[in-house]
């Protein structure tokens, strides 16, 4: 399938686990949802052949990520790359880059450490954009979320909901989906976004909108109080939409 079938596939199973919910056949889905559930590692990895980082992987080396979001910033970052589509669970591209398939590959950390495979990565890439020399890569809006959606009249289960909510989650998620959703970003927009808990108090959300080769792109930072992430989610897709994301995000229609 391509990124496109992809979402689709992801709408439809959103859609067929909310029905279930809603006709009563369940108590509870467990998506991306209202009702986060804890956050793993949302960091993007680098796994290499020869254990080389990407500012030592010579023009031209072979990169495999299906991912737009990832070939986009890539793409932006390391231009002299060759970026090719790979397909099937981690074991298998990790087979296909032992095989000589490609130079190196991207994933996400958290599904590695879920496999017990992390000792396979060669680097870390750090989630915010600090200048065009440093390799980066933005999560996507809600990475490594548990989520969980259910009934709000059923209040038997949203009060067991209430108690095993995790309220920093929440408002991050709160603010990334906020951000998202006022983008109108489809399922094969480019579009990256993280949010946390600064050591000081604040809330901090970074957000960025490419083009499909990164050769665009627009990016925004911004910081509020935790007690209010929505507004926070708005401001930076203000900001990216006052710099042009509209216009990248149609573009990716066509």
């Amino acid at each position: 399938m391509n990124s496109i079938d992809d979402g689709l596939r992801a709408l439809i199973t959103r859609g067929f686990r909310f029905q279930h919910v809603k006709d009563d056949r369940g108590d509870v889905a467990v998506i991306v949802g209202s009702y986060a559930w804890g956050e793993f590692d949302v960091h993007d990895v680098v796994i290499s052949c020869d254990s080389r980082q990407l500012t030592d992987l010579p023009p031209g080396s072979k990169i495999g990520t299906s991912a737009v979001r990832r070939r986009a910033q890539l793409a932006l970052y390391r231009p002299d790359l060759v970026i090719e589509r790979v397909r099937g669970g981690i074991d298998s591209r990790i087979k296909k880059l032992d095989a000589g398939d490609y130079d190196a590959i991207l994933l996400a950390r958290t599904g590695l450490q879920r496999i017990n495979l992390d000792d396979r990565i060669t680097e870390v890439l750090p989630t915010t954009w600090a200048d065009g020399d440093t390799p980066a890569m933005v999560p996507a809006v809600g990475s490594a979320v548990i989520g969980i959606q259910a009934r709000t009249a059923d209040e038997p289960v949203m009060r067991l909901l209430d108690e095993i909510n995790h309220p920093d989650t929440a408002r991050h998620i709160t603010a990334e989906r906020t951000m998202l959703h006022m983008l109108r970003g489809h399922c094969n927009s480019p579009i990256a976004g993280h949010a946390h808990t600064t050591a000081d108090g604040q809330l901090s959300l970074f957000g960025m909108v490419f083009n499909r080769d990164g050769s665009q792109w627009v990016r925004s930072h911004g910081w509020g109080p935790t007690d209010d992430p929505a507004s926070l989610g708005a401001w930076v897709a203000g900001d990216l939409l006052r710099q042009g994301a509209r216009r990248l995000i149609t573009a990716t229609r066509k």
